[in-house]
């Protein structure tokens, strides 16, 4: 178990121990320190959500009269109003009708509007929802930052005896996730407890991901290994979401604890594992950055990173675009870049391998936060170069991209830190 001192203090003095399930004969596991999203579904949304994001609205107009769990509201044309029709006329049966209905609802082109006219239409029908079509509202509103109403449906599915599941839990967690409630999500978390229901690796990614955003390295740590307690076997996503945690927390040696130990439980480490593990190096100290060579060794090794890493000898650039560092590939996340991290690693490898030099054209991009462009640009001051913005063939300033400033060349000096 995770064995947590509680007695106030600084953040170096609680204390980790690793548990039996997560130790390595040679690790070590003492030290003072200073918890992806998901998203779960009933068992058919997946198989008919394709068929609700096709469906045309028809021309009927068809306005409930009447509320609709979580919501009042008056909505024309349901996306399920065609095959509420077919119901009428006897075509097709009520679970028929209940399992397009929640294809509808998960439909990734639905709104939460969409949703209520759903519901709408299926109580004016007569035809009372099931646990699948609360699921999956529950979960668009929780994609939709309204944990509040997600909660209120909570209590109607009791009030007309709907039992929930763990999909129902877990989709609850993961709106207090997405609207940064971790104190919420860990009450959901003890409610269900309380209630029987027993929860499944999304429960858990879910809550560790709640913790992670909060910045709970500890109640992370702790729900992980809970998780591992009770034979769930974790996936990648919780392995990301406690490393990150720790990360947050400059708890470098405990990211990195966990992370020797995704080969135990056949979990493959992805290019937001290695991310966070570089950012945990870069705030460890000198102790922990000599790591960070290897992390970006073994990035390419796993065919995340590519062997360039993003420089071009033919033209001295080193361009942090996604598409020139990350290998394509079908199985890995989006990840919209790299982090900053990430960059300061990858320039002072090339650094230290003597590719760069005040000639070289940093490819820094114009979108985004210009975090990047930031930190690239003091890493250029770092070894004592000016960074200037480049210009186009037609003389005009390139925002995306950074040079030495060179005498007599007139750059504009790029001032922002």
């Amino acid at each position: 178990m995770f064995n947590v001192d509680r007695r106030p203090g600084s953040p170096s003095s609680i204390g980790f121990q690793t548990p039996a399930s997560l130790q390595d004969e040679n690790s070590s596991t003492t030290g003072n320190h200073a918890g992806t999203r998901i998203v779960p579904r009933g068992s058919y949304y997946g198989a008919n959500a394709h068929a609700a994001g096709r469906l045309k609205k028809p021309s009927v107009q068809n306005t409930a009269a009447r509320g609709t769990p979580g919501q009042s509201i008056m909505v024309a044309n349901p996306l399920n109003a065609e095959i509420l029709g077919r119901f009428a006329t006897g075509i097709v049966n009520q679970e028929s009708v209940r399992k397009f209905t929640t294809a509808c609802i998960a439909g990734r082109n639905s709104t939460v509007k969409d949703a209520h006219g759903c519901v709408q239409a299926l109580t004016n029908a007569g035809i009372a929802a099931d646990v699948f079509i609360y699921n999956a509202l529950i979960t668009k509103l929780g994609r939709n930052r309204r944990p509040g109403k997600a909660k209120d449906l909570l209590a109607t599915m009791r009030e007309e005896g709907v039992t929930p599941d763990v999909v129902t839990y877990s989709a609850l967690i993961s709106a207090c996730e997405k609207a940064g409630l971790a104190d919420q999500a860990l009450q959901i978390f003890d409610d269900m407890r309380v209630e029987g229901v027993a929860p499944n690796i999304f429960t858990y990614s879910a809550l560790i991901s709640a913790c992670e955003k909060a910045g709970w390295a500890e109640q992370a740590l702790i729900v992980f290994d809970d998780m591992l307690q009770h034979d769930v076997a974790p996936n990648v996503v919780a392995f990301n979401a406690v490393i990150s945690a720790c990360e947050k927390s400059g708890w470098s040696e405990q990211a990195f604890i966990v992370f020797q130990n995704m080969p135990r439980y056949d979990v493959r480490p992805n290019f937001i594992t290695y991310s966070a593990l570089i950012s945990a190096c870069e705030k460890g100290g000198m102790e922990q950055i000599f790591h960070i060579p290897y992390l970006l060794h073994t990035m390419v090794e796993d065919g995340l990173l590519q062997p360039s890493l993003g420089y071009r000898s033919d033209r001295d650039t080193l361009d942090f675009h996604q598409h020139c560092l990350l290998t394509p590939s079908d199985e890995k996340p989006y990840v919209g870049g790299v982090n900053t991290a990430v960059a300061k690693a990858i320039f002072y490898h090339h650094a230290a391998n003597g590719h760069l030099s005040p000639g070289t054209a940093f490819i820094v991009g114009q979108h985004g936060s210009d975090a990047v462009k930031s930190t690239i640009a003091q890493c250029m001051r770092d070894l004592g170069w000016i960074p200037v913005y480049g210009t186009t063939l037609d003389g005009l300033t390139n925002h995306g991209c950074l040079r030495a400033q060179i005498p007599g060349w007139l750059y504009p000096e790029f001032s922002h830190v």
